[in-house]
């Protein structure tokens, strides 16, 4: 500790003898750093309410804690509407009552209205829709890229009601299923939002690759994390299912590299978590995805692995078979190779149109949509 007094106490002097070439680049280095720190903290400031929110969404599930939505409803900025009578909406925290008696707070999202009452308590509501409102779970998947954090209200609320209507799955397809949603917050989602806007929290934990694998049975979580962003950590967890609960066995952590590096088998942390068994379920809407119920943390959402590429694939087919449909009778033109006979060509542009509009015309779809192809 004395060495690193006395060399931060002699920098400045030291500074004095670098070349000047030296000295610039370091005080850009200085200045590089202050500015990312700054922005830092004007994305934490900004990601504040959203994550707020997020907090209330998750304490209002059966399994949340609901002691805590009062503070975090107080917490909002003042100069929110009330509910649109237009509308119906669910209640999903507090007691009905006059809608004039709440002071209505600003949630920034016109799905979810919050308020206080005079007597300390809060209240939660979202609009309702009918099941045949919301979107489906390949419609949600078009509008994710895996591995991101949930943040738009509406959509939490589109995958819980989903969820809900989820049954026991005793026998999924054997193959990877990829981390999309889960019901509950914690500090992780609050690291990772900011991470993902390129703040200093991506030093500390880069983005997580997490998935689960099932194989007759057998089941595994996989976590793939880099600390400081560059230290390679891997979390496994082992399991097997009866009928549709899995019982996690054994969790394991590595630490490093392929030749440099440790393992620990059965991390305390770990142990302390997968005691809880995981249901099984699936959705009657889609074979893409899977659902868990954790006991006493929450419910989870997976996907087969590039399923949201095809959820987006299939979304942009049927946008181009709408246009097309808006044409009317109108064909689309293309240009026919020289020799070719025009009953043939006329054969060749229905072909054409068919096999593009097609389940093989991925290819097509990405060519023609490059940003979606490849998000």
């Amino acid at each position: 500790m004395r060495t690193l007094i006395l060399l931060l106490a002699l920098a400045p002097a030291a500074a004095g003898f670098m070349p000047p070439a030296a000295r610039a680049a370091r005080a850009a280095a200085a200045a590089a750093a202050a500015t990312w720190a700054g922005y830092t903290a004007v994305v934490r400031r900004a990601n504040q309410r959203p994550f707020r929110l997020l907090e209330i969404l998750s304490a209002t599930r059966l399994e949340g804690n609901a002691t805590i939505i009062a503070d975090k409803v107080s917490a909002f900025p003042g100069g929110g509407t009330a509910p649109d009578l237009a509308y119906d909406w669910d209640l999903l925290h507090g007691e009905a009552g006059p809608l004039d008696a709440v002071e209505w707070k600003d949630s920034g999202a016109d799905a979810v209205k919050l308020g206080t009452k005079a007597d300390g308590g809060a209240v939660v509501y979202s609009r309702a829709r009918a099941s045949g409102e919301r979107p489906s779970p390949d419609e949600l998947l078009a509008k994710l890229a895996m591995g991101r954090i949930v943040v738009d209200p509406e959509m939490v609320l589109d995958w819980r009601a989903r969820i809900d209507e989820g049954v026991p799955h005793p026998r999924p397809a054997a193959g990877r299923y990829d981390f999309v949603f889960r019901d509950y917050v914690n500090h992780e989602e609050r690291h990772m939002l900011n991470a993902e806007r390129f703040t200093l929290d991506r030093l500390v934990v880069g983005p997580t690759d997490g998935y689960v694998t099932c194989d007759r049975g057998n089941w595994s979580i996989v976590e793939n994390i880099k600390l400081f962003g560059v230290l390679p950590v891997k979390i496994e967890w082992l399991g097997v299912a009866e009928g549709a609960t899995i019982s996690w066995r054994s969790t394991r952590m590595r630490q490093g590299w392929r030749f440099l590096g440790k393992t620990t088998e059965n991390p305390a942390a770990s142990e302390a978590l997968r005691r809880a068994p995981w249901h099984v379920r699936r959705s009657p809407l889609s074979d893409e995805v899977i659902f868990f119920h954790r006991e006493g943390h929450g419910r989870l959402v997976y996907a087969r692995e590039g399923a949201d590429k095809r959820a987006r694939s299939r979304t942009q087919r049927r946008m181009r078979l709408v246009a097309l449909s808006n044409m009317g009778t109108k064909k689309p033109r293309r240009s026919i190779a020289v020799g070719a006979g025009v009953g043939g060509g006329g054969g060749d542009v229905s072909s054409s149109s068919s096999s593009s509009s097609s389940g093989g015309g991925g290819g097509g779809a990405a060519a023609a949509e490059p940003d979606e192809g490849s998000a």
